[in-house]
């Protein structure tokens, strides 16, 4: 009796693995499939403001091919409320990926400047400081 209650169970503890298994692959080929459809499309001309962020009180953006001035970037301040529309979106807003918010908060998309100063400008901006607009 007591070796059918253990076959028994041997037999339900592989039936449950293969069940979960069977559930991984499923998923991963149906993530496969998100990946390679054409669902994530790159959305240009999204209006965006420009703001600073927490201890960030300084927005800024630097020119697509940066100036280096003693080895730095130059970069421009820009005034909280700046204005301006996606011209590419960083690729991890457009593909499936794994978000890591510490470091993906400084990718940067380019962004032509609608207002202010640097009217007109496309500049990379980091993420921490881009609002989308309604």
């Amino acid at each position: 009796m007591e070796t059918k209650n253990t076959t028994n169970l041997l037999l339900i503890g592989v039936l449950a693995v293969l069940v979960f298994s069977a559930s991984n692959i499923y998923t991963f080929i149906e993530s496969t499939k998100i990946e390679k459809s054409k669902e994530f499309k790159e959305v240009k001309n999204t209006k965006v403001m420009i703001n600073s962020y927490s201890t960030y009180p300084v927005a800024s953006g630097k020119v697509l091919n940066p100036s280096m001035v003693d080895g730095k970037n130059i970069q421009y301040i820009l005034p909280n409320g700046t204005k301006g529309e996606i011209v590419k979106w960083h690729e991890k807003y457009t593909t499936l990926s794994s978000p890591f918010a510490r470091v993906d908060m400084f990718n940067e998309s380019e962004v032509k400047i609608l207002n202010g100063p640097m009217k007109g400008k496309v500049l990379l901006i980091n993420h921490i400081y881009i609002t989308l607009m309604d």
